[in-house]
């Protein structure tokens, strides 16, 4: 396949991934929206503000976590830090950013923070399972190499900046990690969400969701950077873990302090 892009003249691109990655915030955005909107959680004008700037601080905490795992190739040339265009955004890192930011908005205006983050984790893995389409027409996020061409590989008619191997069939990892999430959001929204959950736990559940794919699809992949400390895990992998390991403390602390808290109120 051709990795898809228009060419609006000079060096400007517009590339499928980009294009998908719209689509994904844009379907993503209006299914949240109509769901707060419901509930009365937020303002229209809050939650405008909410989705800009909480995309923006993904863009840039994507980056950044890809350039921290990548820090060798990009001390050489650091000024490839700013091409985005060429690909290296982390998923982890992009939801940390946004998580990040959207803690720190929901606070300062006074809006309930779980609540808000559970509605939105529901919708979250359609928009990481559409946008991992935009990889597949990019090139970006690619397969291993396999040994014999089949049924499901696929093949790249050409060589981009992303560095996928030109007429190689490779495994269709982006296609796996799409028909994951699709199964992800399968699962918060017809299983988890008809039950009664304490707050955090859709936002939670979807977060150790999001480090286990990762952490599987990575075996499959072709751009893995290998750790010095196991040949079987790539540095994503490690991340993916510290991250579950972190996201589960982090659970248990709140459901922890929401009992003391129901405690102390029972007592008075």
């Amino acid at each position: 396949m051709n990795q898809l892009h228009y060419h609006l003249g000079g060096p400007f691109y517009i590339h499928g991934f980009s294009l998908m990655l719209a689509l994904a915030l844009v379907i993503f955005s209006w299914l949240v929206w109509h769901a707060l909107n419901k509930r009365r959680l937020i303002t229209r004008h809050d939650f405008i503000s909410l989705v800009t700037e909480a995309s923006l601080a993904g863009i840039f905490g994507a980056r950044m976590m890809h350039v921290l795992s990548e820090w060798g190739d990009y001390i050489q040339a650091p000024w490839q830090i700013f091409a985005l265009w060429q690909g290296g955004l982390s998923v982890i890192g992009g939801v940390l950013g946004v998580l990040g930011y959207s803690a720190y908005f929901l606070h300062s205006h006074h809006l309930p923070l779980l609540p808000i983050l559970d509605t939105a984790a529901l919708y979250a893995p359609l928009a990481h399972a559409i946008a991992r389409i935009g990889c597949l027409l990019s090139g970006c996020c690619f397969g291993a190499p396999m040994e014999n061409s089949s049924c499901w590989s696929i093949s790249y008619t050409g060589y981009g900046e992303t560095g996928v191997p030109f007429d190689v069939p490779v495994y269709p990892t982006q296609l796996y990690s799409a028909l994951i999430f699709v199964v992800f959001f399968l699962i918060l929204n017809y299983v988890l969400a008809k039950r009664s959950l304490p707050s955090g736990t859709l936002l939670y559940t979807y977060l150790l969701m999001l480090a286990g794919e990762r952490f599987i699809v990575d075996f499959w992949r072709g751009d893995r950077i290998m750790t010095d400390c196991c040949t079987l895990l790539s540095v994503q992998q490690v991340i993916a873990v510290i991250f579950a390991i972190f996201v589960c403390a982090t659970y248990v602390f709140i459901l922890r302090s929401n009992r003391g808290h129901t405690s102390r109120e029972k007592k008075h």
